[in-house]
């Protein structure tokens, strides 16, 4: 069984978290076929409906929803709006609401409600009362990719950031049992509904939806959501993988936004302050070799330099951190122990102190090893309720290995 160390468990959460990212980047965009038949089949049903809705500027209302500044939202102008669309069916038979907007009992006056029935009976006219909702609003980039869907682009933006825009719609009446919704223009209100060319124009440039009663009037036990046609223009929907990827963005926003502000704040100075510094040992480290050659060559190359250097006051420290130190060998009485298994060898698959540079790339295990190197970080490979054994048998002073012939440790010569 591998053992369970805090390393191990590291890369195990960093390796789901990889696995979201790459599932974020690749999930695919399924599109809802035969769009008008799921307009229907949701509002009708009772359940809400969402579209999306691009060049979100001009959906701008005159002035603020809400008076006042609220500091949990961003509210502006964006490229793409969202729209929430509900047919409330009440208990009497023939009162049918539409609810443009989210519900008033979790947004406040933020959403719109029209009794269809008692407004579409006289037409052709333009309502005067304005919809006005504060609904959310969003651009494509973000945590988005540009190949992202645009509705669900949209809508994860307004996941991300919060954000809100104020908007108001127009209704109009071409003719009795019709109602159509559409962006709002102060100057309509001024125009003759009853002209068919005026209607053509605004249906043809800011019409977005039409909810058809002409059936559902004439119904003698009362008007129904069933018997309501609804159809919308230049609307997007939300793909079917939308759910997934908001999920995803559950778990990747706090860590994009956490590590976003991390790295302004913290990651930056440091790395500016790590680069200065590095710039400054380099160019000690250099002098340092410089002075050694100098005094090597000045002293005849008796040996070679690496060697050399071992010795050397200025460099000894460093080079036998580079090039290694002799390990010591087991004495006995009648000389060196070779070819004597001894408590380290039978440690071996266990992670071992580095003693130099190039022990790392010649380790089968050299993370673990570096890590034990050090005592800061030497319980990061410890197998978790196994502490007080593993730690004597990897700890870099324990180079004491016994031979089964019963002889204790002798150090040799060390250089």
């Amino acid at each position: 069984m591998p053992r369970i160390t805090p390393i191990r468990v590291t890369f195990l959460l960093l390796g789901c978290i990889v696995s979201l990212i790459i599932l974020w980047f690749t999930l695919p965009f399924p599109q809802i076929r035969n769009a008008d038949q799921y307009y229907r089949a949701v509002l009708q049903s009772g359940h809400r409906l969402t579209t999306v809705h691009s060049q979100g500027w001009t959906f701008s209302s005159p002035g603020p929803i809400i008076q006042g500044d609220d500091e949990a939202k961003s509210i502006g102008t964006y490229d793409g709006v969202v729209f929430y669309w509900q047919l409330i069916q009440s208990a009497v038979r023939g009162n049918i609401t539409l609810q443009v907007g989210l519900p008033r009992d979790t947004a406040g006056d933020l959403g719109c409600e029209v009794d269809l029935v008692s407004t579409v009976v006289d037409g052709p006219r333009f309502v005067q009362e304005m919809c006005c909702i504060r609904t959310p609003a969003g651009d494509q980039d973000g945590l988005s990719l540009p190949y992202f869907d645009y509705a669900d682009a949209t809508l994860l933006y307004h996941e991300s950031f919060n954000t809100w825009q104020d908007t108001c719609l127009q209704m109009l009446i071409p003719e009795a049992g019709i109602l159509q919704i559409g962006k709002y223009l102060p100057e309509w209100n001024d125009y003759n509904a009853s002209d068919p060319a005026t209607i053509k124009q605004y249906q043809r440039r800011y019409l977005i939806a039409t909810f058809d009663l002409s059936l559902a009037l004439r119904n003698v036990q009362g008007a129904g959501s069933e018997d309501i046609d609804v159809s919308f223009q230049d609307a997007f929907l939300p793909t079917r993988t939308y759910a997934v990827r908001r999920l995803i963005l559950a778990v990747l926003a706090p860590l994009y936004f956490s590590t976003t502000l991390i790295t302004n704040k913290v990651l930056y100075p440091t790395l500016l302050v790590i680069a200065f510094g590095f710039e400054s040992i380099v160019c000690i480290f250099l002098g340092v070799w410089l002075i050694a050659l100098a005094c090597w060559l000045a002293s005849g190359r008796s040996r070679s330099f690496a060697s050399w250097t071992k010795d050397f006051w200025l460099t000894k420290r460093i080079a036998r951190n580079l090039f290694g130190a002799p390990r010591p060998r087991i004495w006995g009485t009648l000389g060196p122990l070779d070819g004597v298994e001894t408590d380290e060898d039978k440690y071996a698959t266990r992670p071992r102190p580095l003693t130099s540079i190039f022990d790392f790339f010649q380790s089968t295990s050299p993370l673990d090893d570096l890590l034990v190197t050090f005592k800061a970080t030497r319980w990061m490979v410890q197998p978790i309720g196994q502490h007080s054994a593993y730690q004597e048998t990897t700890s870099p002073g324990y180079s004491s290995a016994r031979s089964k012939t019963g002889l204790h440790d002798v150090k040799g010569p060390t250089s």
